[in-house]
């Protein structure tokens, strides 16, 4: 974002922070005393013309900006570090601006009660110095709209749990929780990237609009593990090679044929990819933000180990915890489940293949302490022969760590030149 855009979202967002504290007291007075200068009446009416759904361009502002930004309520329990940083920023600023011109006003007589005023543009600014209003609700409140959701996945038989591929996965842990950050680990070749693709491209036959964010693949390899995996008569490596299948021209043309109806199926058109290497972790944070604004359901990053810190001189412990605690905060603020495939040490890849053990949390780079963010932990572990040979034939899935689930050890079948794992 360039400099001018980025002073422009920086204004909406404190406009919204101040459409929504004054809307909050239901006071015209304070209504009009925060927005008696002109720059914050410009600002409050661009922070209305994106209620009223207003393009990014009459604004002035880019697009990644606008998505995070629209209808946005910033507050200490729902803003991400970089919201975060532009919420503190602006809001003491303009807040502290915003007193002292409605102090000028009340000086001239210029504000009926204004004392009443002046207290509650100091309790705004209070607030804006400590990070933003809890806004905590009442167990009643809580408690009505839980019962209110319950009672109508009854009636629909609908839940709101995300399904999983594989059906013994499926049957131990039910499915993928909204709000949820979930964590697989492997080696290096160990299907942690077939797994993301297949939960992607699961959920999104079930009806649910899915993101898959390949950091080290391309999005068209991508796609060309979904053909292969959906068009039996080719490879994972068929169309990124350019490469024609040596099959018979009957074979080939009921291919093509299966190609074209796969990619205008409803699946296909929920599907959809971020093809960008090795973000920095605020860049990840506002794409996520802005994709999850357009409709999103699901949310499969691979992998972990190819966020950047956002400040280069952050040791590698703290930025794994730093990055582990940003993607289960964006779950819960997005309220979608985010699965996030990592690789163990170098150590524990060694060790592993020398002896011949399956991970444990502990191997995960970063240590255990990635894992205490996460509800749910799988380990796909490989599986070796009675002679102690690499059976490339099965993988284990280790439920590591699941709240609520019994953690136990399945065996499926594996192949990798369609990128499948099967029961």
């Amino acid at each position: 974002m360039n400099k001018q855009g980025d002073e422009e979202a920086e204004k909406l967002v404190i406009a919204h922070y101040l459409v929504h504290r004054a809307a909050d007291q239901r006071d015209a007075r304070v209504n009009a005393a925060m927005f008696s200068n002109g720059k914050l009446g410009s600002w409050w009416m661009g922070a209305q013309g994106a209620a009223k759904g207003w393009r990014p361009g009459d604004l002035g502002i880019d697009p990644d900006s606008y998505a995070l930004l629209a209808g946005m309520r910033p507050s200490a329990k729902d803003v991400n570090l970089a919201e975060k940083r532009i919420v503190r920023r602006w809001q003491v600023r303009y807040l502290s601006k915003a007193a002292m011109d409605l102090t000028e006003a009340i000086g001239k007589g210029e504000i009926e009660q204004p004392e009443e005023a002046l207290n509650t543009v100091r309790q705004f600014l209070a607030e804006a110095e400590s990070g933003g209003v809890a806004e905590a609700r009442t167990h009643r409140d809580v408690g009505i709209e839980l019962f209110r959701e319950w009672t109508q996945a009854l009636k629909s038989g609908i839940t709101d749990l995300i399904p999983m591929p594989m059906e013994k996965l499926a049957t131990a842990l039910t499915g993928w929780q909204r709000g949820k950050f979930y964590l697989v680990g492997a080696v290096t070749s160990g299907h942690k990237t077939t797994f993301g693709r297949m939960a992607c491209w699961h959920a999104a036959q079930n009806g649910h609009e899915a993101l898959l964010w390949p950091m080290e693949d391309t999005d068209k390899e991508m796609a060309a593990r979904t053909f292969a995996a959906e068009i039996r008569q080719v490879s994972t490596r068929t169309f990124t090679t350019y490469q024609r299948p040596d099959v018979t021209e009957a074979d080939f043309s009921a291919m093509l044929q299966g190609l074209a109806k796969h990619l205008d199926s409803d699946a296909a058109k929920k599907l959809r990819y971020i093809d960008e290497a090795m973000p920095r972790l605020s860049r990840v944070l506002a794409l996520l933000s802005a994709e999850v604004a357009k409709g999103l359901d699901f949310i499969a990053l691979d992998f972990m180990q190819l966020i950047q810190p956002d400040k280069d001189d952050m040791n590698e412990t703290s930025h794994w915890f730093k990055v582990s605690n940003a993607l289960a905060a964006a779950a819960k603020r997005l309220n979608i489940p985010i699965v996030a495939t990592v690789q163990p040490t170098q150590h524990a890849t060694r060790e592993q293949a020398r002896i011949k053990r399956p991970l444990n949390l502990g191997d995960l780079r970063g240590g255990s302490a990635i894992a205490q963010s996460a509800y749910g932990v799988l380990l796909l572990n490989r599986v070796w022969d009675d002679e102690g040979e690499l059976d490339r034939r099965f993988i284990d899935v280790e439920i590591a760590k699941w709240k609520n689930a019994a953690c136990k050890n399945l065996r499926f079948k594996v192949e990798p030149h369609r990128d499948l794992i099967l029961d």
